[in-house]
C-alpha cells in the first residue's frame, strides 16, 4: 500500500501500483512514503495530527519490517530563524536519542528534509490509559496505587535527565501489550509515550507562534505561564490520577464556549475530586487522598517537588487503613451523604468492567487487536476531538470466505434511558413525545458479549439464506433489499426472517467449529451498551449528529446547533463512518436494527440484568433501534425506542454468546 502524505487528502491509501493518488490526484511519487522517506520508512496510515505536526505509523524497511512511529514537526520558520532551529532540533533530539528506560518509547531516529523535521520513535502496542478507563471502567484504589508505582520512577528518570513531559494525560499513557502467540500469557506494563521528543524539540525551537504545550484540564498555573518545572509534570500526573479514580474527564462545552469540568470549581482553581467522588459512592483511603492533594495543590511551594518524594510517601502507607470518603471498591457503592433532589440529573455511574470470571473465554485466544479512529462533536456538530482507539475482535469466516467480524464488548454498568430534564425539552422543543419510552432511567449491568462489527450485510444474508441445509422454522428470501450492494446492509426483513439467520448462524458453526457458540439478537440493553460505548450524551459522537457522521435525513429539523445536512435516500456500504470506542460502525442510521425485546410503553419494571425483556408472546411488536437513511436525527439517538412488525427499513446485528466455564 502508498500512502499519500497530502495532509488535505481523504483517501491516502492507494494500491502499490497507482502512479497518482486516487484521493487527491496527487503525484504519489511526491506525495508518498517512496519519496519523503526514501523507500527506508513505508507509511501504513496516520496516528493523529496537531499543533506540532503529524505522527504517522510506518514499517522500517531496513529492520524485518519493524512497526516504527513517525513525527513530523511543524516549523514556519525561514532564513537564519530556520537554521538556529536546525541546530537545536539535533541538539535536543540527540538528548532524547540518548535516554534510555524500558517505559519511555526509543527515539531511533531523527532526521531533518526539505526544511522539514522528522522523529522515527519505537510503536508501543497497546491501549492508552483513557481507552483502557472507557471500556474497562474506572480505576479502583488498589489500581492507582500501581498507576502511580509504575510512572513515578518514569518522572524521577527524566527529571534527573533535566528533561519534563510537559503533557501527562491518560491518552499519553499505554499499557504495552508484548507480542505473543495464540493462548500465550499476555503481559503488560505501563508506557509514558508522547513525552517529548516532538513537544521538547517544538518547545526549544519555538517553530509555531502562540502553541502552548500543555493539556486543559491537566496543566499547573505556573506550566499554562510559560515556567513549567518537574512538580509541574506531578501536578498532571495527580490529575491523571484523580480522572482514572472518578473516571470524569473534561465535558463539552457550556452555551458560551467554556470547557465543563465538574472536578473543578465554577473558576477552574480549587479541585473538588472528592466531593465528587462522595457524590458517586467512591471511597479511597484517607492516607492516599492526602497524597493526591499534595500533588494537586495549586501553590508550587505546597507541592510534592520530586517524584522521588511521592513515592516515599506512597510506600509509607499503613497496611490497615482507615477509608474515608472519596478509590472506586468492588463492592456496592456508598449512597450520597445528601439526598438529592432530582437523582436523575446526577452523572450516572461509569461503565465498570465485571471482575467475577476467573477463567478466559473460550474465544480470548482467537482475539486480534484492531485500530480504529474516533470523534467527538460540539452541539454545533463541528468536530473537536479525534483519537485513535483499539478493541480486540474475531472473525468468523462464512461459505465462500465471507468474513463476519465480531468485536469484544467489556462489560459494566451504565444508566439506560433519558433522563427526565432530557425528555422535557424533546417533548416541548422536538414533540418528541415518544421519548418518555425512554423513562425512567435506570441501572443496568452487562456482562461482557461479541457484537458484529456492522450490520449484517447483504452478501453476509446471501450466504446463509440461501443454505436451506441449515434451515431451522422458515425459508428465507435470499435477496429481500431495496438498495442492492453486497457490502450494503441487508434490510426488508422480519424480525422472524432475523431470528432464523442467528438460528442457521449458530447451526453452521456447531458442525464448523471447535468452541460451541450461539448467535442471536441483541437485548434492547446490550444494544444501548453497545452504541454508547462508554458515552452518556444523545449520540456516541457527542451532542449532536451530522450527514457527514452518520446516513439519516439531515432535512430535518436539527437536533441541537448543527446546520442541516444531505439527504442521500438510500442505504451506504457499512463501515461508510466514523465508529465508537468500542469499534462498532452505523450504531446511527443506515437501517434500524432489530432486538431480541417485545415492545413495552416505559422502562417501569424493566430487568436490570442486561437480558431481553419479553413477553414470550409471538405476536407482539418488537423493538428497533439506532434509525435509518430516512429517519430524523432525534430518532437515531443512542437511546431512542421504535417499535414495529413489519419488514421495511430494517436491518439487524448479531450478538454472539459461549458457554463459560466459571
Amino acid at each position: 500500500m502508498l500512502y499519500c502524505l497530502n495532509p488535505s487528502c481523504n483517501k491516502p491509501e492507494n494500491p502499490d501500483n497507482n502512479i497518482k493518488c486516487h484521493g487527491c490526484g496527487e503525484n504519489l511519487r511526491q506525495s508518498s512514503q517512496e519519496y519523503i522517506f526514501q523507500l527506508h520508512y513505508k507509511i501504513i496510515k496516520k496516528l493523529g495530527e496537531g499543533a506540532f505536526g503529524r505522527t504517522y505509523l510506518a514499517e522500517d524497511q531496513h529492520l524485518m519490517d519493524e512497526k516504527r512511529v513517525i513525527k513530523k514537526l511543524v516549523t514556519v520558520m525561514q532564513g537564519g530563524a530556520l537554521q538556529k532551529a536546525k541546530e537545536l532540533f539535533k541538539r535536543e533530539a540527540k538528548r532524547l536519542y540518548e535516554l534510555n528506560h524500558p517505559q519511555i518509547p526509543k527515539l531511533h531516529a531523527y532526521f531533518e528534509h526539505q526544511n522539514d523535521f522528522y522523529l522515527v520513535q519505537e510503536f508501543i502496542e497497546g491501549d492508552t490509559l483513557f481507552d483502557e478507563v472507557w471500556q474497562k471502567g474506572r480505576f479502583s484504589e488498589g489500581k492507582i496505587k500501581q498507576f502511580l508505582r509504575e510512572l513515578l520512577p518514569i518522572l524521577d528518570y527524566l527529571h534527573k535527565q533535566k528533561i519534563l513531559h510537559r503533557d501527562i494525560k491518560p491518552e499519553n499513557i499505554m499499557r504495552r501489550v508484548a507480542p505473543n502467540n495464540y493462548g500465550a500469557e499476555k503481559t503488560a506494563e505501563l508506557v509514558l509515550i508522547d513525552f517529548g521528543a516532538s513537544k521538547q524539540v517544538s518547545t526549544t525551537m519555538k517553530s509555531v507562534p502562540g502553541t502552548q504545550i500543555y493539556t486543559m484540564g491537566y496543566a499547573a498555573m505556573e506550566q499554562m505561564q510559560g515556567r513549567a518545572k518537574p512538580s509541574s509534570d506531578i501536578y498532571s500526573l495527580g490529575v491523571t490520577a484523580v480522572r482514572l479514580l472518578t473516571k470524569c474527564f473534561p465535558d463539552d462545552e457550556d452555551e458560551y464556549g467554556n470547557t465543563i469540568d465538574k472536578l473543578l470549581d465554577e473558576n477552574h482553581i480549587n479541585w473538588r475530586w472528592r466531593e465528587y467522588a462522595q457524590e458517586q459512592g467512591i471511597t479511597i483511603n484517607q492516607g492516599l487522598a492526602d497524597i493526591l492533594d499534595k500533588m494537586l495543590a495549586q501553590n508550587i511551594t505546597n507541592r510534592y517537588q520530586t517524584a522521588e518524594a511521592v513515592l516515599n510517601d506512597l510506600n509509607s502507607l499503613d497496611t490497615p487503613q482507615v477509608t474515608t470518603s472519596p478509590t472506586v471498591t468492588q463492592t456496592t457503592p456508598k449512597p450520597p451523604q445528601k439526598k438529592t433532589t432530582n437523582p436523575l440529573l446526577v452523572t450516572p455511574p461509569s461503565p465498570q468492567i465485571s471482575t467475577h470470571q476467573t477463567t478466559p473465554d473460550p474465544l480470548e485466544k482467537y482475539l486480534q487487536t484492531v485500530s480504529f479512529e474516533t470523534v467527538k462533536v460540539n452541539a454545533r456538530g463541528q468536530i473537536i476531538n479525534r483519537e485513535t482507539r483499539q478493541a480486540e475482535c474475531f472473525t468468523e469466516m462464512l461459505p465462500g470466505g465471507v468474513k463476519l467480524e465480531m468485536m469484544k464488548i467489556p462489560g459494566g454498568t451504565f444508566m439506560m434511558g433519558t433522563n427526565d430534564a432530557e425528555i422535557e425539552r424533546l417533548c416541548k422543543e422536538l414533540s418528541l413525545g415518544g421519548s418518555k419510552r425512554e423513562s425512567p432511567q435506570h441501572l443496568v449491568t452487562i456482562q461482557p458479549f461479541f457484537m458484529s462489527k456492522y450490520p449484517i450485510t447483504q452478501e453476509q444474508w446471501k450466504l446463509i439464506a440461501s443454505d436451506t441445509t441449515l434451515k431451522v422454522n422458515q425459508d428465507l428470501d435470499f435477496n429481500p433489499s431495496s438498495f442492492k450492494g453486497n457490502k450494503n446492509p441487508v434490510e426488508q426483513v422480519s424480525w422472524y426472517d432475523c431470528v432464523e439467520f442467528c438460528d442457521r448462524l449458530s447451526q453452521f458453526k456447531k458442525h464448523n467449529s471447535k468452541i460451541p457458540r450461539t448467535y442471536q439478537l441483541p437485548s434492547e440493553a446490550q444494544w444501548e451498551y453497545g452504541c454508547r460505548a462508554g458515552t452518556t450524551t444523545p449520540f456516541y459522537f457527542g451532542k449532536t449528529i451530522t450527514t457527514e457522521l452518520a446516513n439519516y435525513n439531515g432535512n430535518h429539523l436539527p437536533y441541537a446547533q448543527e446546520n442541516k445536512g444531505s439527504c442521500r435516500r438510500k442505504t451506504t456500504p457499512v463501515g461508510s463512518f466514523p465508529p465508537n470506542g468500542f469499534g462498532l460502525y452505523d450504531m446511527h442510521g443506515n437501517v434500524w436494527e432489530w432486538c431480541l425485546d417485545d415492545r413495552h410503553y416505559n422502562y417501569e419494571g424493566a430487568p436490570n440484568d442486561g437480558s431481553a425483556w419479553t413477553f414470550n408472546n409471538k405476536n407482539t411488536t418488537k423493538i428497533l433501534r439506532g434509525g435509518s437513511y430516512g429517519s430524523p436525527p432525534r430518532d437515531c439517538r443512542s437511546a431512542y425506542r421504535y417499535c414495529s412488525f413489519g419488514a421495511y427499513d430494517y436491518g439487524f446485528r448479531v450478538v454472539c454468546i459461549f458457554p463459560r466455564t466459571s
